[in-house]
């Protein structure tokens, strides 16, 4: 393992094992623990680490009115699709539904903290936001969340 040009050594125990013994089994493995980034090939075999800024997740959860979900998922899934595009900072979004509670929710990984809190002066949100309130009950909640682990595959 390398830490910049450094080489060194990877001491695993606990958790982290099992998580490396998993791509073994599954496959390639990115591992994110806090601002260190580790991933692991499919043999399970350390390949980089690297310090990055903490990202910062926000939940932004809507309740549609009765009747109105397709409406505020259609809405939702067409503002992240334009805002995605224009906005480099924001690194992730799954946007996510339960038809039967009329919940529509977006999550979001920005690179930053600033710039996940630079989105409530953003005016294509607030327009977004007056938009999408006639098809809500009350105003959508935000929840700010660290970011702590995260696993994908390439």
């Amino acid at each position: 393992m390398v830490i910049g040009d450094t080489p060194c050594s990877l001491h695993v125990t606990g958790n982290l094992a099992v998580l490396l013994g998993w791509a073994v089994s599954y496959g390639p493995l990115l591992l994110r623990l806090g601002s260190v980034v580790a991933s692991a090939d499919h043999e399970g075999r350390h390949q980089a680490i690297e310090e990055q800024d903490m990202s910062e997740v926000i939940e932004f959860t809507l309740q549609a009115k009765p009747g109105h979900y397709q409406q505020v998922m259609d809405l939702e899934v067409k503002f992240v699709d334009a805002f995605f595009g224009t906005h480099p900072s924001l690194k992730i979004v799954l946007v996510v539904g339960d038809p039967s509670a009329g919940i529509v929710r977006a999550i979001a990984v920005y690179d930053t903290h600033e710039a996940a809190n630079a989105v409530n002066s953003d005016p294509d949100f607030a327009e977004y936001n007056d938009l999408i309130e006639s098809y809500t009950v009350g105003s959508a909640t935000r929840i700010p969340l660290d970011l702590i682990n995260t696993w994908s595959r390439d």
